[in-house]
């Protein structure tokens, strides 16, 4: 497929960056699978390494299936000359170090939530975690796109956005809370069947809940952007999707804490607990 005729497809990758943001972000990705392990490792609790292991990992290839498709409909474009080659997909091209931003990001906030869960986080625990993943976008993205030129975001009718003061439309930053949310409740309701293979079919569930987050809300501003909507109506369908996307994950927090025992099959410590036995009552004549 051909690339997007108003993509800026003539951007150049600056190497120094690359490598800057290429290691910084491996880094990072290698911080979060040690973190990740270490519990487990000490414990010699493998199962429960394996699980966070195919989180993590899976969120990475992500990259791989997700990344392309989101960046032609979301009207995304990676610099592509000179850029550490990793795939390309609907006529988009994804750079190598894309696929650590989804290890720790997509896999690791995924996980993060799902710890959350499973230790019984209330409501307000969960919208502290999403107000610190919207924070974590914009320090990630702004500079990527603003200093070191990697990517950008284009089109006439681009809602939320400007390239000189607000390089990162506001309609993505909504909708990257259910990046993380929805995988992470997913997978949960999938781990609450008790069958020791269930862990298998956790990359498969990422990469469906990665396109259930985005289709969810997004349908709207995507309709406009590539049906040459005007600017009022692609701002309207964007705030469409800031408003929905804001209440799923008011509802998603709400929710969560509900599913605190589904795997507690999977971690005994995390068991419900078992109501004690009613005392009979002697019966009188």
């Amino acid at each position: 497929m051909a690339p997007p005729l108003d993509a800026p497809v003539s951007m150049v990758v600056d190497p120094m960056w690359q490598w800057i943001f290429g290691i910084l972000h491996f880094g990072v990705a290698a911080l979060v699978v040690y973190f990740a392990a270490r519990g487990p490792l000490r414990q010699g609790n493998w199962r429960e390494l394996v699980f966070r292991m195919t989180v993590l990992f899976s969120g990475a290839l992500g990259a791989v299936v997700f990344e392309g498709a989101v960046d032609r409909a979301g009207k995304l474009w990676y610099a592509e000359y000179g850029a550490w080659p990793l795939m390309q997909l609907w006529g988009t091209h994804v750079p190598l170090w894309v696929a650590p931003v989804y290890l720790w990001f997509i896999g690791g906030g995924s996980l993060w939530i799902i710890q959350r869960i499973r230790a019984g986080s209330r409501p307000r625990d969960y919208l502290v975690i999403f107000g610190g993943i919207a924070v974590a976008d914009l320090m990630l993205e702004i500079p990527i796109i603003k200093i070191a030129k990697l990517y950008t975001y284009y089109g006439d009718n681009q809602p939320f956005f400007s390239q000189t003061w607000f390089p990162l439309p506001l309609w993505f930053i909504t909708t990257n809370r259910l990046f993380d949310l929805v995988p992470a409740m997913l997978i949960v309701l999938l781990m609450s069947f008790r069958s020791r293979w269930v862990i298998a079919a956790i990359p498969v569930v990422m990469f469906g809940s990665m396109y259930v987050s985005y289709a969810f809300v997004t349908w709207p501003v995507i309709a406009a952007l590539h049906s040459g909507a005007s600017p009022l109506w692609a701002h309207l369908a964007a705030s469409y999707t800031i408003v929905v996307g804001l209440a799923a994950t008011f509802a998603g927090a709400q929710l969560a804490p509900r599913m605190q025992y589904l795997m507690a099959h999977h971690d005994p410590a995390a068991r419900a607990p078992v109501a004690a036995p009613r005392p009979e009552v002697p019966v009188t004549a």
